[in-house]
């Protein structure tokens, strides 16, 4: 089942948009902080394995990108990064 919808509004257009950006933002911003902390402690490997898909999904609800997102996959660089140079 399909449902489809259109704004009554432009007014109403930006303010739907406006919402999802900034519950797209919220959530890169969650990441991007989950990112950081595991880079600095706990099991980094084991939270990029986890944060990835995490990314993607979220990614996938993303119709407005907001610039979090940029900062968040920029996170996951680095987490990367840093496991890609730990010794095995």
């Amino acid at each position: 089942m399909l449902w489809t919808a259109r704004p009554h509004s432009t007014a109403q257009e930006r303010r739907l948009a406006t919402g999802m950006a900034a519950a797209r933002a919220a959530e890169y911003a969650a990441l991007g902080e989950q990112a950081a902390a595991a880079a600095t402690g706990g099991d980094p490997a084991a939270a990029l394995r986890r944060l990835r898909p995490e990314l993607r999904r979220v990614e996938r609800r993303d119709y407005f990108p907001p610039p979090e997102r940029a900062a968040a996959r920029a996170a996951l660089d680095e987490l990367a990064g840093l496991v890609a140079r730990e010794p095995a």
